[in-house]
C-alpha cells in the first residue's frame, strides 16, 4: 500500500510540530554545508524545552514573546535570543517551502547593542585619504606578515 502525502501532517499523521520542523532545518543546513550547522544544538536546547512537543499551527507571536520573557529572566542576552528566533523562523520558513505549513508566524525582535569600539580611532580619520592609505598599507602588511610569513620594512 502507498503511502498517501498530506499536507500539514508529518510521517506519524499527526500535525507538524516544531520538533518537526527543526529536523527540517537541521536537514538543510546538513545538505547546503552550513558552516553555522554545530551551533543549531545550542540553539534548540533553549527552544526545544518551550517549543518541541508544540504543533507549528499553535505558535503564535504571544507564545513567542513568552518565550523571550523566559529567556531574558534567565539572563540570555538579547542577540542570543534574536538568533534563536532567527533559526525558529527559518525552520518555519522551510517549512511553509515544503508546504507542511501554511503560514510563518510574526517573530519579535530584540534591539541589540553589540556596536563594537576601538576598531578604528577618529583620530585616525582626521587627516582623510592619507590616514586611510596608511590604514591600508598597515592592514595589508600585517595580513602579509601572518599568512605568508613576509615582512615589510617601512
Amino acid at each position: 500500500m502507498t503511502k498517501l502525502f498530506l499536507p500539514f501532517l508529518n510521517a506519524e499523521g499527526r500535525g507538524v510540530t516544531c520538533a518537526d520542523l527543526w529536523e527540517g532545518l537541521e536537514r538543510h543546513y546538513r545538505i547546503n554545508a552550513r558552516k553555522s550547522a554545530e551551533c543549531l544544538g545550542r540553539r534548540w536546547k533553549h527552544l526545544a524545552t518551550f517549543f518541541r512537543d508544540m504543533r507549528a499551527r499553535q505558535v503564535t507571536y504571544d507564545r513567542l514573546e513568552r518565550y523571550v520573557d523566559a529567556r531574558l529572566s534567565e539572563k540570555a542576552s538579547n542577540a542570543t535570543i534574536n538568533r534563536e528566533m532567527s533559526a525558529l523562523k527559518t525552520a518555519f520558513r522551510l517549512g511553509r517551502r515544503k508546504q507542511s505549513v501554511r503560514e510563518v508566524p510574526e517573530f519579535p525582535q530584540l534591539a541589540e547593542n553589540n556596536v563594537r569600539s576601538g576598531f578604528l580611532e577618529p583620530r585616525a580619520t582626521r587627516n582623510g585619504p592619507r590616514d586611510a592609505l596608511s590604514f591600508g598599507c598597515a592592514c595589508s602588511s600585517r595580513l602579509l606578515t601572518r599568512s605568508l610569513g613576509v615582512s615589510l620594512r617601512s
